[in-house]
């Protein structure tokens, strides 16, 4: 392949982990991922500058899906850059409004000292508030001059998570949409949807899928770019994950057969998948596995709505 038309992959630092940035260099410069607001400064334009990646090109930034590390910086790359900026209009929302998805994803747990994700921390991740140029849809294709990718819709870690498919080459991009066993942070993956979330772990078997590249390495791989045999690992992990949530959880109501509220019934998960301690990311798993319940009629809320700790279920 011509060397004008590669593809770098960049390890943004969070935490113990990192957020993969994918940058395929072509007629147009795309950068798939944006990082925290630190990663203009950080990785992103000095990477550039230092490869000869910068050639007056035009630049577009899509965002696999919403959360902070993913999305903080959008606004600097579009001051910088002149970048275009794109997602799946079912994150667009959360995207272009910061503040909106700290209340909605994270707004529930601020009365828990050990749960609470702190604001600030969130606000200097996600960076400034931008508006998108273009929303994104499945089927949508992705020119950038000499190749070519398609939008693949893959929910259940966000309700807009996508992923970029190279038919020519066999890629997908994959964002955080596939999660196996959770980063070694989270612990456990973190999704907002079980039944979208199986149907996602399908998608991948109707395409023709050589190698993958995810965001963050995903247990129990130890890396985030994948041949097709380490993808199948990643899917078959994720699917494992997902039926040992259903097994926990049922099997709690069918043993005790009272109610329980979502923070008992987390912490009972959290102690079966051998976690250190209970986190949101887990709450919001769990909280998405009693979802399913319900539409299966097993169990039944008796309060709350979402992934509200004091949120109360019974087994029908």
């Amino acid at each position: 392949m011509n060397p004008r038309h590669s593809l770098h992959y960049l390890q943004h630092p969070l935490g113990e982990i990192w957020t993969g940035i994918t940058i395929i260099d072509d007629e147009v410069l795309l950068i798939v991922v944006a990082g925290t607001k630190a990663s203009p400064s950080q990785t992103i334009p000095p990477y550039l500058q230092e490869n000869h990646l910068l050639a007056g090109q035009p630049t577009w930034v899509i965002n696999t899906h919403c959360h902070c590390d993913h999305i903080g910086g959008n606004a600097t790359l579009r001051e910088v850059l002149g970048a275009e900026l794109s997602a799946h209009r079912a994150d667009s929302a959360w995207i272009q409004n910061h503040e909106l998805q700290f209340q909605e994803l994270f707004g529930p747990f601020h009365s828990y000292p050990n749960l609470a994700f702190d604001p600030v921390v969130f606000h200097h991740m996600a960076g400034s508030d931008v508006a998108l140029s273009r929303v994104l849809e499945d089927g949508d294709r992705i020119f950038l001059g000499h190749r070519e990718f398609t939008v693949l819709h893959l929910p259940g870690h966000s309700a807009g998570s996508i992923g970029l498919h190279e038919s020519e080459t066999g890629l997908l991009l994959t964002g955080d949409s596939l999660q196996g066993f959770g980063t070694v942070e989270t612990q456990v993956p973190m999704l907002v949807d079980m039944r979208a979330y199986r149907r996602t772990l399908e998608r991948p078997q109707e395409f023709d899928i050589r190698q993958v590249i995810a965001a963050h390495p995903f247990q129990p791989l130890s890396g985030a770019i994948l041949d097709a045999e380490g993808s199948q690992v990643l899917i078959r992990h994720s699917l494992l994950v997902l039926d040992r949530y259903f097994t926990v959880t049922t099997s709690l109501f069918h043993d005790l057969g009272q109610r329980m509220s979502l923070l008992e019934i987390s912490h009972v998960v959290a102690y079966q998948f051998e976690m250190s301690e209970n986190n949101v990311y887990n709450m919001i798993t769990t909280a998405a596995c009693l979802e399913e319940l319900i539409s299966a009629v097993l169990i039944q809320r008796l309060s709350g709505h979402n992934w509200e700790p004091q949120g109360e279920f019974q087994a029908l």
